[in-house]
């Protein structure tokens, strides 16, 4: 059987100034459970100028399309395990909601940026800000820690075009860091961010890794974001 791929929800550091790039990756969020499902909702905005007496609707024009924003729930259940992470795991999501001290030091204000990976879904896969979280805590420890938490999240499209994607460009595509967690290797890495688990020795020769098997969680690994840009390291 195919190994499951899990959904992992990113967070990133906001970009310095106006740049539409994420800045470094500053955490990861891995429910317990991969979504049941979850809706995605994009609108167009059309303007009107129906004429005085028309007897037909006005035609309308198109004045701009708006952000995509996402709404799903992520569930977390550490059992019985007395080092649960689900608490960090939900503070992690709060931080998500308040500007980073980075960013309020320099009197910017920006919260931190968000991405939901899971596997070759490339719908759900764009950098967003956090609307709104809603962490609903169901199960608790005799000393209170937290347990299991129900968390309904919703996120917003970060609009603009992101430089050097635009393959006429000429501009080098865009590479992302990813800090190693437990659990994970080349070849899953390979498998989320491109659906081929075989790529894991681009990654290896991209990152200079001699030896994947000694790997440990908290190694940071350069990713690049474009299929292509990997490719052309496979000769």
């Amino acid at each position: 059987m195919a190994e499951l791929v899990r959904a992992i929800l990113r967070i990133f550091d906001p970009p310095a100034g106006k740049a539409n790039t994420p800045g470094r990756e500053r955490a990861t969020v891995m429910p317990t459970f991969n979504p049941t499902d979850l809706s995605i909702t994009k609108a167009a905005t059309w303007a009107y100028q129906p004429a005085a007496g028309a007897t037909t609707a006005a035609r309308g024009s198109f004045t701009g399309a708006q952000p995509k924003s996402m709404s799903l729930r992520l569930f977390f259940d550490a059992g019985d395990n007395r080092e649960s992470t689900v608490q960090h795991q939900v503070d992690m999501l709060l931080s998500c909601c308040v500007p980073t001290q980075a960013s309020a030091a320099e009197h910017i204000g920006q919260p931190p940026w968000v991405r939901l990976e899971w596997g070759k879904d490339q719908t759900t896969r764009f950098n967003a800000r956090m609307l709104s979280l809603q962490a609903r805590l169901t199960r608790f420890a005799k000393d209170g820690t937290p347990l299991r938490a129900e968390c309904m999240v919703t996120v917003e499209e970060v609009g603009g075009e992101v430089p050097g994607q635009n393959p006429t460009s000429g501009s080098p595509a865009a590479h992302q860091s990813h800090q190693l967690v437990e659990g994970e290797n080349l070849a899953l890495l390979a498998y989320r961010m491109y659906g081929d688990p075989t790529l894991w020795r681009v990654l290896a020769r991209i990152n200079e890794i001699s030896d994947p098997l000694r790997l440990v969680p908290g190694t940071v690994l350069e990713l690049p974001a474009d299929i292509r840009d990997v490719s052309s390291w496979a000769g």
